[in-house]
């Protein structure tokens, strides 16, 4: 399946564009060609700057008038789009959503890729026909304007609403089967293996966590959000041992940090938001090197590794400098590292950040069976729709305070939805 969709609707903008820069260089050409036909005392000479002259201005009009022929293809596995000799390709499993824009205020006229944002860019020649992709992994540019990730792409179609349903089509025939998830039980009774404890954590005057206390038991995955900055990052930190509460603890697995740290710490695997790797090293080297540190046995370490290099699908990148990664390949290397010493806890900050559909379907259903194998799971995100089908239990962090904890059901209860009812707490705060 291959359908084409172009875009001849308003390309006025550009065309004013090719035509202004033309006269200018038209005007400026042509002085500097007539000085140079005057002071040169050769015929030969004069006739060959007039015919450069020309030709320079032929290519720059030839140039400027490409993306003129702007036409973009969906096929069953990627989406190509081309403005002009400009050519980007996305694997359908990158693009998350895609919609109309309707805002006439956005910029009117970008002959290349240009950035708009630090995660925008835009592929457009007018403000009609404007679709929005947002893409996760991110869209990784190297053009000289425009370097960076980008999550969303801003294009032009004749057609929004045909593009957009050849793209939802296409989405619906790969979609796969949901993974099986644990049975949410509203009351675990498996061993407490995350405990925090009154946790109370001040800087300077200002209350960042406010008397935290939640269980995570045995077998259970427990979902942990709350708005940016209402201090789900700090207690994270205060739970893995990298920031000492103002006052109350934490115990993991039963060890104190206070009183056995080595127990607690290797009884614990932690993936921050932003994963603190070292760019000169390859993901190998990397877990080889973690591995000594928890000193198993070679044969052990070496089976361990390549087992989750086999299961997070890092084959292809394994020994590649972590510069070189995306950001979703670095949270799957981050994951490695955090289980390769078998921890009975799980601590993950914004896990699927990054993540195309087909890893992030990969690691929940890798949560779900450490969960089963008798792990315990802390997990914040702000994806509201998955925390309400995969975690057993969610506690909902405002101001520092605990708000509201259960299963999903019970929390959401009279809204539509675990976000309906986020919001509304988070609102009323």
């Amino acid at each position: 399946m291959r359908r084409t969709f172009t875009y001849t609707r308003d390309t006025t903008p550009l065309r004013n564009h090719v035509l202004a820069w033309s006269l200018i260089l038209s005007a400026e050409g042509l002085v500097l060609t007539t000085l140079l036909i005057l002071l040169s005392p050769w015929a030969w000479l004069k006739l060959l700057l007039a015919l450069v002259a020309f030709a320079a201005l032929g290519f720059f009009v030839w140039n400027a008038r490409q993306p003129l022929k702007t036409h973009h293809a969906v096929t069953e596995t990627e989406l190509q789009l081309n403005l002009g000799r400009y050519r980007l390709t996305i694997p359908h499993a990158a693009i998350t959503s895609v919609a109309p824009v309707t805002d006439r205020t956005a910029a009117a006229f970008t002959p290349i890729l240009t950035k708009v944002s630090d995660s925008r860019a835009q592929l457009t020649m007018s403000h009609i026909g404007q679709v929005l992709l947002h893409l996760d992994p991110p869209y990784v540019s190297t053009a000289r304007r425009a370097k960076g990730e980008y999550r969303e792409l801003l294009i032009n179609v004749d057609d929004p609403d045909a593009f957009i349903l050849a793209i939802r089509s296409v989405a619906s025939e790969n979609q796969t089967d949901e993974p099986e998830i644990l049975s949410i039980t509203a009351e675990p009774s498996g061993k407490p293996l995350i405990e925090a404890i009154d946790l109370h954590k001040r800087f300077g005057g200002t209350t960042a966590v406010d008397n935290i206390c939640f269980t995570v038991h045995t077998g259970e995955i427990y979902g942990f959000i709350g708005r940016n900055g209402a201090g789900k990052s700090t207690t994270i930190t205060m739970l893995v041992g990298l920031l000492a509460p103002t006052s109350g603890f934490a115990r993991i697995n039963g060890h104190l940090l206070g009183n056995d740290p080595i127990g607690y710490k290797s009884s614990l695997g932690y993936v921050a938001d932003t994963p603190p790797l070292f760019a000169r090293l390859t993901g190998m080297e990397h877990l080889r090197y973690v591995a000594r540190l928890h000193r198993p046995a070679q044969a052990d370490a070496t089976a361990r590794i390549n087992h989750l290099v086999s299961r997070l699908a890092l084959e292809r990148h394994i020994d590649d400098l972590v510069d070189s990664y995306s950001l979703g390949t670095r949270r799957k290397l981050a994951l490695a590292i955090a289980l390769i010493h078998q921890p009975g806890v799980l601590i993950l900050d914004e896990p699927f950040n990054g993540l195309d559909p087909q890893t992030s379907r990969s690691l929940q259903q890798l949560i779900v069976e450490f969960a089963r194998d008798g792990g315990a799971v802390l997990l914040s995100s702000h994806d509201l729709h998955l925390v309400a089908r995969l975690c057993h239990r969610v506690g909902i962090i405002e101001s520092g305070r605990l708000v509201a904890e259960g299963a999903p059901a019970a929390i959401q209860a009279e809204s539509d939805s675990l976000e309906d009812r986020f919001l509304e707490l988070t609102v009323q705060m």
